[in-house]
């Protein structure tokens, strides 16, 4: 099959089309550029509420407050700061998340596999995020932080972290009705 021969006419107007098509997408970059950006000046915070948050069971209260916490510090972080506090929050989220997959082995809990499915997909997240802005796209990992960890953290909370916390409550009053009992009953030689 023979090519086309293409005029110079037609590559002017091909070039002019491309050009144009060019500026437009680059105007739509710098826009969404300008935006991210912006997120710099957003607020990122998690408001604590002991009614919102709190769960009981004081291991994983202490970590959540810690999570919370580094987060709100991201809010005001300097470009240089905020490559360091990500680093911190990758590292303290896998801790939290390897304290929380040991209570629910050691306890029992049925939803483990689901639970740590959940923690592996946001470990992933936050590993991908947090090499982003290591090599710079720190605007990016702030629109991370502030549309998509500041979300998540309370549903998380308010959903499977209760129920795990729940769970280990449950055992805890059995274990301790169980101790009392046993130590209520006479002892017989």
């Amino acid at each position: 099959m023979k090519q086309p021969v293409l005029t110079c006419p037609d590559i002017r107007r091909d070039k002019n089309r491309f050009g144009s098509l060019v500026l437009n997408m680059t105007s739509k970059f710098s826009r969404k550029l300008d935006h991210l950006n912006d997120l710099k000046q957003q607020t990122m915070d998690i408001k604590w509420d002991d009614e919102r948050f709190a769960l009981g069971v004081e291991e994983m209260d202490n970590t959540h407050i810690e999570f919370v916490d580094l987060i709100n510090c991201m809010s005001n972080a300097s470009d240089a700061e905020f490559v360091y506090l990500f680093d911190q929050l990758l590292q303290h989220t896998r801790a939290h998340f390897d304290a929380e997959s040991r209570l629910m082995m050691q306890h029992g809990f049925p939803a483990t596999a689901e639970h740590q499915g959940e923690h592996q997909r946001v470990l992933g997240e936050m590993t991908r995020f947090c090499r982003s802005v290591r090599n710079g796209l720190i605007a990016l990992g702030r629109c991370y932080v502030s549309e998509s960890l500041t979300q998540w953290f309370p549903l998380h909370a308010a959903t499977m972290d209760s129920a795990l916390a729940a769970h280990l409550k449950a055992r805890a009053a059995i274990s301790a009705g169980t101790a009392k009992f046993c130590s209520d009953k006479p002892r017989y030689r």
